[in-house]
């Protein structure tokens, strides 16, 4: 199929289906989609990662990846080395959105030029694991964020106003934002802004780690309860000045 401009593959199995399949499955030949330039897969994890060592889309331009719940396994380096190769869905300067709710984590990442359409979508079904989980899942695709400069986080669910004190939390969400390292601008909702304050209060000597390409930080005036005023203080102080945007939602 020379002319094939767009491919969805949607499967249902279960993981021991899929084990199954691989096992009995003989050495595939390596496909070249000349003119394939949208990619959707909806599935297992387990099975996008035994497809893309064996495909090449040089024109692709969209990537649509969803994992069902209890299909998502890391790591996953076949989808990186994927992404990398593909000469059009180049991230440097690009803006990226981080979607969390009681039932999904999703990134999406859009090219520089403001054209409203995203080059990229990873979600997956996320009930069983946490916030900092969640988040922490996405980001292992380090590869992509290490490129990114805007970036939006989004919450919508009941968690919003639970603060996480253990630290192992805490931990994990203060490396997230030191790996955020070529962020410029960062925009965060509502329900996230008191859980960020709480990271900025306890991180201490570690302060100037996080975000430390950061420029604008961008949060809900109505939520505002000081600490990022303090951070921005801080950051004044250590000659990385940044600037605090209020908005009205």
């Amino acid at each position: 199929m020379p002319q094939l401009e767009t491919l969805w593959v949607i499967t249902y199995p279960s993981l021991r289906d899929i084990e199954i399949l691989l096992l009995h499955t003989p050495v595939m030949t390596h496909v070249t989609f000349p003119n394939l330039r949208k990619l959707g897969f909806h599935s297992s994890s387990v099975l996008l990662e035994a497809i893309l060592p064996w495909m090449t889309t040089p024109l692709i331009e969209n990537f649509n990846v969803w994992f069902r719940r209890n299909q998502l396994t890391f790591p996953l380096p076949h989808l990186p080395r994927f992404l990398s190769t593909a000469e059009k869905l180049k991230f440097t300067g690009s803006n990226a959105t981080l979607d969390l709710a009681d039932s999904f984590a999703s990134m999406r990442v859009y090219p520089r030029q403001e054209t409203g359409i995203y080059q990229l979508e990873i979600g997956f079904s996320r009930q069983h694991l946490g916030l900092v989980e969640s988040t922490a899942q996405l980001f292992m695709l380090g590869s992509i964020f290490l490129t990114v400069e805007h970036l939006t986080l989004n919450y919508e669910g009941r968690e919003g106003s639970r603060i996480h004190y253990h630290n192992r939390d805490l931990t994990q969400w203060r490396d997230l934002l030191k790996s955020l390292c070529n962020v410029k601008t960062l925009r965060v909702g509502p329900s996230l802004v008191h859980q960020l304050s709480r990271i900025l209060q306890l991180v201490g000597e570690s302060l100037m780690e996080i975000l430390p390409g950061l420029k604008e930080l961008s949060f809900p005036r109505s939520v505002n309860d000081g600490a990022c005023t303090t951070f921005a203080e801080a950051r004044r102080i250590a000659s990385r000045p940044i600037t605090l945007v209020e908005t009205d939602h």
